[in-house]
């Protein structure tokens, strides 16, 4: 018996991830944090209702990590080989420069 693997279900997987730009204020600073981010990815792999729930240091990042999850794709949610839309998908970004 061959299992078919668009029946299984399946939670979103990351297909395209832009990577957020490192802000030149934090740059210039050496400041390294991250930010917890969370969305909602459609039936076609957007992503959707972007959330910043968390951030440290607070604010600096916020805006690059908006700009590149936005962008981002998945491969949505299967429940029984149909495509759904999931909500509240949870992310930590982090930056790190470098050593």
């Amino acid at each position: 018996i061959g299992l078919n693997p668009l029946a299984i279900d399946a939670q979103p997987m990351p297909m395209v991830r832009v990577s957020p730009a490192y802000p030149q204020s934090a740059v210039v600073r050496r400041i390294e944090g991250f930010v917890d981010v969370v969305f909602d990815v459609t039936e076609t792999g957007a992503v959707e209702n972007i959330q910043i729930v968390h951030a440290e240091p607070e604010k600096i990042f916020n805006s690059a990590v908006m700009k590149s999850v936005s962008r981002w794709k998945y491969r949505p949610k299967m429940e029984e080989g149909v495509a759904m839309k999931m909500y509240g998908w949870r992310e930590r970004i982090r930056f790190n420069m470098e050593k």
